[in-house]
């Protein structure tokens, strides 16, 4: 019964984030510096592919770090994308360091090594975000669309994070950013793996083998059909991993990332709320039609 009113009551949310024109002003962090380092590198790839930018305040001490993972089907897209930018300027104007990185793409490489390039950038800033002012223990993973894939998998298949030398506790939250990847795996991940992968490499299936799952924070588009969203909330409370989800209202499948940090964006405050306080999702999410007009 527990389970069927939660189903009901998060159905029912409304999330006005966004007003009917859209905006893509944004305010401007002005002590903001942008840095860019490769994570790893191979003979004969392109070191874009394999690198990161780094956005932070000088002044910055030992702040939150939120780790974004691009989408684009997991065969195109890039960190650098103009539509990113309002993010650094509003994570930053937020007091976190923003990190936006790339990976290698299908097809030239699988899953395996896309995954295996997110770790390696993950590692990286484990070891080296203190010299932007970041705290390596206190990481939020952010990903839109096939980067939101890849975040829930490292969220739920703690193996990837573990061959990578670190401690899962590391990630403090995840905010998952309309997928379609979750409970059941598309065409543009199955072409990536093979098929004896699709169980650990599905993150709905590997959530009641994992001990801990960081908070987790799932925003979709005004049209997406809901019902993987909430069966994949449901079983993160039923394992006892706080999770919430609204509906972007209004937004289509870019909006919700690209308004992101853009003036009037609710779903900016949400986020920044959330981070404040990722163990409280599940109420911050309950009290979003109280908060908004």
């Amino acid at each position: 019964m527990k389970r069927l009113v939660l189903v009901m009551t998060m159905m029912l949310i409304v999330f006005l984030m966004t007003s009917c024109t859209k905006t893509r002003d944004y305010e401007k962090a002005e002590g903001m510096l942008a840095h860019t380092e490769a994570y790893a590198s191979y003979e004969g790839i392109d070191s874009n592919l394999t690198s990161m930018d780094i956005y932070y305040d000088p002044s910055f001490d030992d702040v939150p770090v939120v780790f974004f993972i691009h989408g684009g089907a997991l065969m195109n897209g890039d960190k650098a994308n103009r539509s990113h930018e309002p993010k650094s300027h509003a994570f930053v104007n937020a007091g976190m360091v923003f990190v936006s990185i790339n990976y290698r793409l299908y097809p030239d490489v699988g899953l395996d090594a896309i995954m295996n390039d997110v770790t390696d950038a993950l590692s990286h800033v484990y070891e080296h975000i203190r010299d932007f002012g970041g705290n390596p223990e206190h990481v939020f993973l952010m990903g839109h669309s096939a980067g939101a894939y890849l975040s829930a998998l490292l969220s739920t298949n703690q193996e990837y994070v573990k061959n990578a030398g670190l401690d899962p506790d590391i990630l403090q939250g995840v905010i998952l950013l309309d997928t379609n990847a979750l409970v059941h795996l598309p065409d543009w991940v199955l072409q990536t793996i093979a098929d004896s992968d699709r169980t650990q490499e599905t993150p709905y299936l590997n959530i009641e083998d994992t001990e801990r799952i960081p908070p987790t924070l799932l925003i979709i588009n005004d049209k997406r059909d809901d019902h993987d969203t909430i069966a994949y909330v449901n079983k993160l409370l039923d394992h006892d991993h706080p999770a919430g989800y609204v509906r972007a209202k209004g937004d289509d499948h870019a909006d919700v990332s690209q308004d992101i940090g853009t003036t009037g964006d609710s779903k900016t405050t949400l986020i920044v709320d959330f981070m404040a306080s990722p163990e409280s999702v599940e109420s911050i999410v309950s009290a979003i039609e109280h908060l908004v007009s």
